[in-house]
């Protein structure tokens, strides 16, 4: 797949705030998750678990608390977009809508 998004764009997330969550082992970060709590839908993503730290359930974690936070604030649903289906898809997720991508040659 092409790389969608400019260079750079992940500076956006350097700054935690309440909407960001942390996993870490001591020291090490092994994975963070954001959110936005809004309301009636709250918005997951992005997400990020380090290569050798998959398969510990440590997405499905991250997820389900920041699904957890987002309805203590009021939120009825939440949505991923641009998102991994299978990882959702085995947790109870359900595909609302797709995406087509087009090309054309110039």
């Amino acid at each position: 797949m092409p790389v969608w998004f400019p260079v750079g764009w992940e500076r956006g997330y350097q700054s935690p705030d309440e909407n960001t969550l942390i996993l870490s082992r001591g020291d090490e970060i092994l994975g963070w998750a954001r959110y936005s709590p809004d309301t009636p839908t709250a918005y997951f993503g992005p997400i990020l678990v380090l290569r050798r730290a998959r398969g510990n359930h440590f997405g499905a974690l991250l997820l389900l608390e920041c699904m957890i936070r987002a309805r203590d604030r009021g939120a009825r649903a939440m949505i991923a977009g641009w998102a991994n289906t299978g990882f959702y898809v085995r947790l109870g997720w359900e595909i609302s809508r797709r995406y087509a991508v087009l090309e054309k040659e110039l």
